[in-house]
């Protein structure tokens, strides 16, 4: 025997569904720092259509604009909004006046088909002609700029199926043979599964979007954790993890690794004389003219204030000073416009195997860094992991250049 279905029960479980989910979605987005977009837009969505299902609830106790029209009307602002919520969180364009001008649209049709030429199914068309919209752009802002994750792919199966449902009902209002219903609550097929599929919309598709903010955060705070705010570098913490995964690839292969220690000249002069924010130009500059001047996917990092630490594996001490020397020359050479000249000064730190901690090559390359500084800046300095003191310089090489050819005033 069949159970017999209440689908009035069934629309008061998603309205009460839609409400708890706007309370999460109020307290992840007061909880969530700001730089994770949407979650406003997506909690507010919720807010609305929680608003739109009480008056549609209300239908029997509410005059017909109050009910039909503002009801339907609020669902499409409902879903506008979680769509907006959507890009925000993917940081594409705000089409705000195209699906404002939908959502007016098809509040208009609703209009028509519920008080100047009642037509139910012409109305359930309508509706769900939007709603198929809102739903498809969803899923392909999803399926384009998310994340290749579980939970951006489960965010996507949500709007599939939902998009598939509300297609086949507009489909089936259409259809010249369609079913001969009336009312919201006709217990056919087609609007239970409609109905029905309402009391987890809300509930699925606001857990997936929680879950593709949550797995955003937590890559964001990853990044965060391990990029230099200023110049978007590594810094010093996620330096010495990628020394880790280099010193074991290079012990399994025998190859040697180098470190090359750079410190801008007279930095504070910089600072004192031109001010902090072109202080933070030149350190811009310089992470570019090194980048460049540097092997591609070569680890560059900022370990301090005005110093910086390249990581080189499979070199010997000659190409460490050749490559050193050519960040040395890249930075002699080029200077941006609005940025006052300056140099930097480099201790190549070099170990016959990877067999050697970052602190024992860190530790080598300043005091190589400091005889550098010593000698003048604007040079390079090199010595060997066991020796304190430095080598000199490859006869090819020392000529290379002149020491300090532009300072900046003091």
């Amino acid at each position: 025997m069949p159970i017999p279905i209440d689908l009035r029960t069934v629309t008061l479980i998603a309205v009460i569904t839609v409400g708890l989910m706007a309370v999460v979605q109020f307290s992840v987005y007061r909880g969530f720092p700001r730089f994770i977009r949407g979650l406003g837009a997506w909690a507010l969505g919720s807010a609305v259509l929680f608003v739109a299902g009480c008056l549609l609830m209300l239908r029997s106790y509410l005059p017909e604009w109050a009910s039909l029209v503002g009801g339907n009307a609020m669902l499409l602002v409902g879903f506008c909004l979680w769509l907006f919520g959507i890009q925000a969180f993917y940081g594409r364009p705000l089409r705000w006046r195209l699906l404002c001008a939908l959502v007016v649209a098809g509040s208009a049709g609703i209009a028509w088909w519920s008080l100047v030429q009642p037509d139910y199914m012409a109305r359930l068309a309508c509706i769900t002609f939007v709603l198929s919209v809102f739903y498809g752009a969803q899923l392909v802002l999803v399926v384009r700029h998310g994340q290749r994750h579980f939970n951006t792919w489960f965010l996507a199966v949500a709007l599939v199926i939902q998009l598939l449902i509300v297609a086949v009902r507009c489909v089936t209002a259409l259809l010249p043979d369609r079913v001969a219903e009336t009312d919201l609550y006709a217990v056919t097929p087609f609007q239970i599964a409609y109905l029905a599929s309402y009391s987890m919309t809300a509930l699925i598709l606001t857990v997936g979007f929680i879950m593709a903010a949550t797995c955003r955060l937590q890559t964001e705070l990853e990044q965060r954790s391990s990029i230099d705010p200023l110049t978007g570098l590594l810094n010093r913490r996620a330096f010495a993890c990628v020394h880790e995964r280099q010193r074991a690839a290079a012990a399994r292969s025998g190859l040697p690794i180098a470190l090359l220690l750079v410190d801008l000249d007279q930095f504070k002069s910089i600072n004192d004389h031109y001010g902090h924010s072109v202080g933070d130009q030149v350190l811009l500059d310089f992470c570019r003219s090194a980048a460049n001047a540097i092997p591609p996917d070569t680890p560059l990092a900022r370990i301090g204030g005005e110093e910086f630490a390249i990581l080189l594996t499979g070199v010997d001490m000659a190409s460490a000073h050749a490559q050193a020397e050519a960040v040395r020359c890249a930075i002699l050479h080029h200077v941006g416009p609005g940025i006052p000249p300056y140099t930097c000064s480099i201790g190549v730190a070099g170990t016959g195997g990877a067999d050697c901690t970052l602190d024992a090559l860190m530790l080598v390359a300043d005091k190589a860094l400091y005889a550098a500084k010593k000698d003048g800046r604007n040079r390079v300095k090199t010595a060997q992991v066991g020796e304190y003191k430095p080598q000199p310089v490859p006869q090819a090489l020392a000529t290379a250049e002149p020491a300090y050819a532009a300072a900046p005033p003091a």
